[in-house]
């Protein structure tokens, strides 16, 4: 891998970092505003304002959330082709085998102490340097992939609770408004039969 696709992975990485804080800081300030937001309508509203404000929470988080979890994929993705570049680079794999064994040939036939040899002993240490450098960054897109992987599952996870809540305080807010609307009801009968 050259040095500008380390830097192209680097920054590629950095982008989804800040881009994952972002969101995160986005979603710690929602659920600031709707905490004050569902303290005002406890203190002062209705129970339909507080599920009100409920839903609406919700309703941002489920935004905010579907946002982090297309990032974590985005990244998986990412670091999929990255890994499958790397381990597309069979070719230096090959090409140390290949000079081992010329290496090993010349050694047999002009001695350890040749400038054939020597310059052969050479590229083979050279690209063994270059496998060990290639393994250590398959190693570390992998462990990456895994963790971004995790991410984005826990992230969906969390997509799903918060759609669920949403159904349920929806269920709640429906319920209200029926309760409601049934004791408005109960009102006028009262006030008709006086």
């Amino acid at each position: 891998m050259s040095a500008g696709a380390n830097v192209k992975v680097s920054a590629n990485s950095s982008t989804y970092q800040q881009a994952l804080k972002a969101a995160r800081d986005s979603t710690k300030e929602l659920a600031s505003q709707f905490s004050l937001a569902s303290t005002q309508a406890k203190l002062f509203g209705s129970t339909t304002d507080q599920l009100k404000a409920k839903q609406q929470e919700l309703t941002a988080k489920i935004k905010a959330q579907k946002e982090i979890t297309s990032l974590h994929h985005t990244e998986v993705e990412r670091l999929t082709k990255v890994l499958s570049d790397q381990k597309g680079q069979q070719e230096l794999a090959a090409q140390l085998q290949t000079t081992k064994a010329a290496y090993e040939a010349e050694k047999k036939a002009t001695g350890e102490n040749s400038d054939s040899t020597q310059e052969l002993a050479k590229q083979v240490k050279d690209l063994e340097s270059q496998q060990k450098k290639l393994d250590g960054q398959i190693g570390s897109t992998e462990g990456k992939l895994q963790k971004a992987t995790i991410a984005e599952n826990n992230s969906q996870k969390a997509t799903l609770e918060l759609e669920k809540a949403l159904e349920d305080t929806n269920k709640k807010l429906k319920d209200a408004a029926l309760d409601e609307f049934a004791k408005g009801l109960d009102k006028v009968t009262d006030k008709l039969e006086k």
